[in-house]
């Protein structure tokens, strides 16, 4: 699986423990109110949760912690202790950039 994948399927699995019909709530909500269709939230992470946290306040920090979390569990890699999650996210692209080369770089830059 790509970076992409494995990290749209950590949404996927994170939203799915708030229930089905919440998490298709965010989804629909996405793409209708924001033009973000679940497929490209890997590639639009930081827009995605900023409108999460304008939709949910407090709370969506602990769905964002949650995503980065099993996302880095999915790549193996020690979770961190950190206090920007977006920051997180860039860590897992060097990281991943470091261990791939330049010749992938394209595949890792779907986060921004």
């Amino acid at each position: 699986m790509e970076y992409g994948e494995l990290f749209a399927d950590s949404v996927e699995q994170v939203l799915s423990l708030l229930g089905q019909a919440p998490k298709e709530i965010i989804y629909v909500m996405l793409e209708s109110d924001y033009g973000i269709p679940k497929t490209d939230i890997p590639y639009r992470f930081v827009e995605f949760s900023d409108i999460l946290r304008k939709v949910l306040g407090p709370g969506a920090e602990l769905i964002l912690k949650s995503i980065i979390e099993r996302f880095y569990v999915k790549l193996q890699i020690e979770v961190p202790e950190w206090t920007d999650l977006n920051e997180a996210v860039q860590t897992v692209r060097r990281i991943l950039m470091n261990q791939l080369g330049p010749d992938h770089e394209d595949g890792l830059t779907v986060l921004h």
